[in-house]
């Protein structure tokens, strides 16, 4: 997808500064959030500490009463029972939250107890109400449980009263003081009795729309906004059920009366909430309520809505007018790209417009001006160079054409004679070559071949070589042999050599009966023999000087001798000397360990492998003429003779 440059500025320009902006009110969030927790429990504590002291108030004065009915009965024992009842109503009517108070006396130190008409268990103000929990209270041997528990308590004791048959209701809970009499024996017990929900409303919104709830010691449930839990459901049974460590955790520090504040998902919303805690004084209850985290985070979050906002507009603002900036400072540019678009296709005749500017884009737009007109005048310079080049070429391929018509090219040579087998490849460095080799019968039994090299490349080493071939074959049918060929052709191209040029040349008369080569050597890299055992060895030796250069110079012949079986390589110093990348020559050596390697392959393949495998090490950068020429005498050359 392709984006206008006016696009990836505004993005290069809003992106950071979003990514800044939203770090500073990311650090800046984090830091409220800390803060806010940090709130939080500041705020919690002191809200502890004031519930915790508003409930041990309210739950002290009816302690108080109690103890005080306890110590009033104590010291008048013989106090009537409407004068008990009395008492009973005025603490009840006093205590604010008490709905109902009982009185259980013994007799003489006797334990006997009986119903309201009869005996000395005295409620008040309703006397056997289905709500009133006291009269359901269990008795054991007579007496209610919760005066033993009055007496083992010494100083009063809170205890959770039995819960109505019905629907869940709020929890009841007694207050209940025993007292003896002088011998120590017991002689009795109040109770008051007070309902949960309304020590709840009695405490007004001190904690609103909270989870709150009172737990015993055992942690079971005195009071929840969820019924279900309150006289059936501790905390522990909770956390066993959801299967919540986390709820069991709070339930033990709560057990163990700590304060604090614990976080934890909510069992229904699945919210986190803060769960601030304290224990209540004069009883061995606690506290709970918790406090949902959107409250506690509701500033941070705000905060945070409110910079993101902010922050937004911001970079609106920002973009647009960099957008409006953009793209007036790019309206230039995009001309520019309509302009090059056309030069692309072709057009020469294009040109940037209206871009009168003093700053880079306005240079740009000048200077690309000045460079489509320079670019057509050089087009049109290169069109005709072209047309030059594409001449030359088309001279060249002639002239190659020429060249190889020059050189022998039809192989297998002489088919017809079967004493020996010749085969030879000419690769050039380039178009036309300097190298160039030849065969022909001087009689009917005297071979003539030729391996020559001209010094230098291309067209004037090509029209050397034809001069030096046409020379040469002409000399041969007149002299008496190699040696006499090559003085006479020296001194024919040392008088026309104007550009002082030069051949290294090896020829050879071979009598194709006996053998036997008859040869000459001016400056010419020795040939390679391949006895027939494979074993491939430089034979011969240089007898002269290099051709066309001194006058008067002498030229020796020498011999060699081929057996049946065995070869002769001719080549130029293309081969030995053609390097690889690293400079490394090709050398005498590896090729006439190359050469062993295809000793029994026939002269065609042979001559083909070796020209492939300089090929090879040179990596196909060829730098000079290769040339390759093979004679072998047949097996069947004894015969023949």
């Amino acid at each position: 997808m392709k984006f206008p440059l006016r696009t990836k500025l505004v993005v290069a320009v809003t992106l950071p500064a979003l990514l800044i902006c939203g770090a500073v009110i990311g650090v800046t969030t984090a830091r409220l959030r800390v803060r806010a927790i940090q709130k939080l429990e500041e705020n919690a504590a002191r809200i502890a500490d004031v519930y915790s002291d508003r409930l041990g108030a309210e739950l002290d004065v009816i302690a108080v009463l109690a103890r005080s009915m306890a110590i009033h009965l104590q010291r008048h024992p013989t106090a009537s029972e409407d004068e008990i009842k009395e008492l009973v109503l005025s603490c009840v009517t006093a205590g604010g939250l008490v709905e109902n108070g009982a009185v259980f006396l013994l007799q003489a130190g006797t334990e006997t107890a009986s119903r309201v008409t009869e005996e000395t268990l005295l409620l008040v103000p309703q006397e056997m109400t289905e709500e009133n929990a006291l009269s359901r209270w269990p008795q054991v041997a007579g007496r209610p449980v919760w005066l033993d528990a009055a007496l083992a308590a010494q100083q009063g004791v809170w205890l959770a009263a039995s819960r109505p048959e019905g629907p869940p209701t709020p929890a009841r809970v007694i207050h209940a003081v025993a007292w003896r009499d002088e011998r120590g024996d017991p002689a009795g017990g109040v109770a008051f009795e007070i309902d949960m929900a309304d020590l709840r409303l009695k405490l007004g919104t001190l904690i609103t729309d909270t989870d709150l709830g009172i737990l015993d010691g055992q942690g079971n449930y005195l009071f929840h906004p969820d019924p279900e839990r309150v006289g059936t459901l501790s905390v522990f049974k909770l956390a066993a059920r959801e299967g919540r460590p986390d709820i069991a955790e709070l339930g033990r520090r709560v057990t163990a009366g700590e304060s604090g504040m614990m976080r934890l998902p909510n069992l229904t919303s699945g919210r986190y909430v803060w769960s601030v805690y304290a224990p209540i004084p004069g009883t061995d209850w606690s506290f709970a309520y918790a406090m949902p985290e959107s409250r506690v985070l509701a500033f941070p979050n705000s905060q945070l809505w409110v910079g993101a906002i902010i922050t937004g507009v911001g970079l609106l603002l920002i973009s647009g007018i960099i957008y409006m900036v953009a793209s007036r400072a790019t309206a230039p540019l995009h001309r520019l790209a309509v302009a090059v678009d056309r030069v692309s296709r072709g057009d020469l005749d294009a040109r940037v417009e209206d871009v009168h500017t003093h700053d880079e884009i306005g240079d740009l737009a000048r200077a690309f001006n000045i460079m489509v007109g320079d670019l057509r005048r050089y087009m049109d310079t290169h069109a005709r160079e072209m047309a030059a080049r594409e001449a030359v070429e088309s001279e060249l391929r002639v002239a190659r054409r020429i060249q190889n018509s020059l050189l022998p090219g039809n192989f297998p040579a002489y088919p017809e004679r079967p004493e020996f087998q010749l085969h030879a490849v000419n690769m050039p460095a380039s178009q036309v070559a300097g190298d160039f080799f030849d065969f022909f019968f001087r009689d009917e039994r005297t071979l003539v071949v030729i391996m020559a090299d001209v010094s230098g490349k291309g067209i004037p080493a090509a029209l050397f070589m034809a001069v030096a071939r046409t020379v040469i074959r002409n000399l041969t049918g007149h002299c008496d042999g190699p040696a006499a060929t090559l003085r006479q052709a020296n001194e024919i191209l040392r008088e026309d050599n104007v550009g002082s040029m030069f051949v290294t040349i090896f020829l050879g008369w071979y009598d194709t009966v006996s053998g036997r080569l008859r040869y000459a050597n001016a400056g010419h890299p020795l040939p390679c023999h391949v006895n027939v055992d494979g074993h491939a060895a430089s034979a011969g030796e240089v007898t002269g000087p290099i051709l066309g250069i001194l006058a008067d110079q002498d030229y020796t012949d020498g011999e060699i001798s081929l057996e049946p079986g065995e070869s002769l390589v001719l080549y130029t110093d293309g081969l030995s000397e053609a390097r690889d990348r690293a400079g490394e020559f090709f050398g005498n050596e590896r090729l006439a360990r190359l050469i062993e390697s295809l000793a029994g392959e026939p002269v065609d393949r042979l001559c083909e492998s070796v020209a492939q495998a300089v090929g090879r090490f040179q990596d196909r950068e060829q730098r000079d003429d290769i040339t390759l020429l093979a004679l072998r005498r047949s097996l069947r050359a004894t015969q023949a003779a």
